[in-house]
């Protein structure tokens, strides 16, 4: 036979045990069954649930406002149940509950290793409707955020029944990632050349203080701004040398554009306000007197997820810059007066790229070409254009253009004919 439109009980409590009686017609008893029928539901899930944390920076004490919206009734015997993943610590065994929505004022929060529990949350029976008022949402405060930016593990949420000391699930959900701490602000750095003469290799020393710790197995990357590279990256790698903060065993690794310290930390943990230093060498500065744009330095997990770091002011500026190697220009017409094409042979000692210029700039006695000025390439050079941006003295700008490549390295000829 079956029974139909049977209410299930509120949790996963076992119920106490269900009787069966078989009787004759006329209502004498026949035979019994009054123990170890016992009914036991299982437990629904939350509709939803989300947490978000201001501020979000590694090892904050934040705030998390927590937004839970469960299935079924929960009764004033009902405790709101949240499990945190290891990355998350909380400095007192209780918090504090501010801007309660569908919880009442006298609820209460503790704390026990990982879990976090809001007793008394309702002063009558929480009855959930398809209605969005029915969501309950809280902020607890004084919860310390992990200490890296890696993805946090999960999240589980309960509402439960507490019966004798003992919790019985009416809703639980799971969710992954719903917080992922940012990275904290390096304070305090500089990056100084040895050299400031463009396109020179120097030395580069680099300093900073951290504000959150470096993990035991920790790193350090530095990322360089476009303007420099390391065109040997493995003799830059191999020329790390610590100065204060970090291990002189510290092992480097190089690409063309990023260095990363490792084994620096392997020791153990670097305390949040050191000052770490460190030099490389083989780094190749700003071919111009251009400010480069910023270098990143940034402090890593043993599994590289950020810590702390910096990504803008860290600029340097060349105050030199090399000589031109060669300059030869030779007049097709060395007849006085006469109207002449010249050929410009130069040689630069630092790369250039399409679209640098070059500039010539007229002695008084000789005169430059009228307008338009028309240039031609010979070596190296495809597809130039001049143009003539002043008449005393007259200055030929040359607009550079290199073919299918878009860049020459230093020291190549360079050959073009100006037609006079």
């Amino acid at each position: 036979m079956q029974f139909i439109n049977i209410e299930n009980p509120l949790s996963t409590k076992p119920t106490e045990s269900i009787s069966i009686l078989l009787s004759d017609i006329n209502g004498f008893a026949i035979a019994e069954k009054n123990t170890g029928i016992q009914y036991v539901s299982t437990f629904g899930a939350m509709i939803s649930g989300t947490l978000t944390a201001a501020p979000t920076v590694i090892g904050s004490n934040s705030r998390i406002s927590v937004s839970l919206f469960p299935s079924h009734k929960i009764t004033t015997a009902g405790v709101l149940k949240f499990t945190f993943p290891n990355e998350f610590s909380f400095p007192a065994s209780t918090c504090n509950l501010s801007f309660r929505e569908n919880v009442q004022a006298g609820a209460s929060c503790t704390i026990s290793g990982q879990i976090v529990r809001i007793e008394n949350p309702f002063l009558t029976d929480y009855i959930p409707s398809s209605s969005t008022t029915s969501t309950i949402r809280f902020v607890m405060s004084d919860i310390t955020l992990p200490p890296t930016t890696a993805p946090t593990g999960i999240f589980s949420f309960e509402s439960v029944l507490v019966n004798l000391g003992i919790d019985y699930v009416i809703d639980k959900s799971s969710y992954t990632n719903l917080i992922t701490a940012t990275a904290g602000q390096i304070t305090s750095a500089t990056v100084t050349p040895s050299s400031t003469l463009g396109n020179d290799l120097t030395t580069y020393t680099f300093s900073f203080v951290n504000t959150n710790n470096i993990v035991q197995d920790g790193k350090i990357q530095v990322i360089l701004p476009q303007e420099i590279i390391f065109p040997s990256p493995s003799t830059t790698a191999n020329s790390c040398t610590a100065i204060s903060g970090i291990s002189t065993s510290m092992i480097c690794t190089a690409t063309s554009s990023t260095l990363t310290v490792n084994s620096g930390f392997s020791a153990g943990v670097l305390p949040g306000g050191s000052t770490v230093s460190f030099n490389i060498t083989q780094v190749r500065n700003p071919v111009s007197l251009e400010q480069s744009s910023s270098f990143t330095i940034k402090t890593l997990s043993a599994t590289d997820f950020d810590i702390d770091k910096i990504d803008t002011g860290l600029t340097v500026t060349m105050t030199s810059i090399n000589n031109i190697s060669l300059v030869e220009i030779t007049p097709e017409s060395l007849v006085n007066g006469a109207t002449t094409n010249l050929t410009f042979k130069v040689v630069a000692s630092s790369p250039l790229q399409n679209g640098d210029f070059l500039y010539v700039t007229f002695p008084t006695r000789v005169l430059a070409p009228p307008i338009p000025v028309t240039c031609t390439g010979i070596t190296a050079l495809s597809g130039i254009t001049c143009a003539k941006l002043s008449l005393s003295p007259e200055l030929i700008q040359v607009t550079l253009n290199f073919g299918s490549v878009t860049e020459v390295q230093a020291n190549e000829l360079l050959e073009f004919k100006m037609n006079g």
